[in-house]
């Protein structure tokens, strides 16, 4: 690809979209920075909330004029282009004019999307986006493994943090341990499997639960536990806010694909984490050498206390994780890869 080459990227969601934000608009901005390879973004919604009538009857139209524009861009200019698509299936129209245009088509994915096309009985529409892409990118084995047994090649990018952003923060002396999770409505659920744990460990004293990006359920109606809105700027100031980073997931076929963003966070900012053993988290999280894994609420609880009382532990296992994080997952790896990718005819 020439360094002066365009790429049209295509996502499901906006900027607060951790998918869209984290796979696609920061790669491509770093991508430009340092290749010089432009790009142009078209997501399937705009950025304005709906919250009222009027916000939701805009979000409605907007929904529909961005898919008119999608399908014009498509049709007139995607002749050679690169189109990365990030977790949107395009319809067969779309496709087609890609096909006509000699377009090469890249698709990106990095939750079990297929089970929610499956539940609503158009499957068929996922497998025919991974049929029509000249490559497939996952971000964990197990998504890989599902593009396998439909015969499908698919390449591992494991989702990236920006580690010169975020860095570890000076700890000064402290009174209270402060465990954080950082999460959106949706995998709020996730915080509900362990919550007799984290209740418990308020009842031990010198702890304050800090949840960002969460719905308040009842059991967090108390005075150690604080919610916090979600901003890239608050997302930063959050991290170095807390001294221990939780990752609870259920272990269903769902949470088994999720790309473990969190425990990177956290490994960046050079925290250690507490994470259930699933999926990808158990190949992320090697356990007592940058964090610990808890199936079991004992084990919650047990891993918890053990970092809440050893400060030296907490240190080690953070400088452990923010080296991985560096070496492993960091923006600039992702992003190189993705170019090696784009640069293929």
């Amino acid at each position: 690809m020439a360094e002066k080459s365009s790429v049209l990227v295509i996502t499901d969601g906006g900027i607060r979209h951790a998918s869209t934000r984290i796979r696609a608009v920061n790669v491509f901005q770093q991508i430009e920075k340092k290749y010089g390879i432009s790009w142009q973004w078209i997501s399937r919604v705009s950025p304005v909330g709906r919250k009222t009538l009027y916000d939701r009857i805009r979000f409605a139209i907007g929904k529909r004029v961005r898919w008119l524009l999608r399908h014009l861009v498509l049709f007139f200019f995607s002749g050679n282009k690169t189109i990365f698509c990030q977790r949107i299936c395009l319809d067969s129209m779309e496709l087609f004019f890609i096909r006509r245009n000699s377009g090469r088509l890249i698709f990106d994915f990095d939750d079990a999307l297929y089970l929610d096309y499956r539940k609503n009985g158009k499957e068929y529409r996922f497998t025919r986006m991974l049929k029509n892409a000249a490559e497939v990118i996952v971000s964990t084995e197990e998504l890989r493994q599902y593009c396998l047994d439909l015969g499908i090649e698919a390449r591992i990018i494991p989702s990236s943090v920006d580690t010169e952003l975020i860095r570890p923060a000076v700890k000064k002396q402290i009174n209270s341990i402060n465990i954080g999770w950082i999460g959106s409505p949706v995998t709020t659920r996730y915080l509900d499997d362990i919550s007799p744990v984290l209740l418990r460990i308020l009842e031990l004293g010198s702890f304050e639960l800090h949840f960002m990006g969460a719905v308040r359920r009842d059991w967090m109606n108390h005075p150690e536990v604080v919610l916090h809105d979600w901003t890239p700027e608050r997302e930063i100031e959050f991290l170095k806010s807390i001294d221990i980073g939780i990752m609870p997931l259920s272990d269903d076929e769902w949470s088994r694909g999720k790309g473990g963003y969190k425990l990177l966070l956290y490994m960046a900012a050079g925290l250690p984490c507490v994470a259930s053993p699933v999926g990808i988290n158990g190949r992320i999280v090697i356990n007592e050498m940058n964090g610990i894994l808890a199936a079991t609420n004992d084990e919650w609880l047990s891993a918890i206390e053990c970092l809440a009382k050893d400060s030296e532990m907490r240190n080690r296992l953070g400088r452990n994780g923010r080296n991985m994080a560096v070496r492993d997952f960091s923006l600039k790896r992702s992003s190189d890869r993705i170019v090696e990718l784009l640069k293929k005819k």
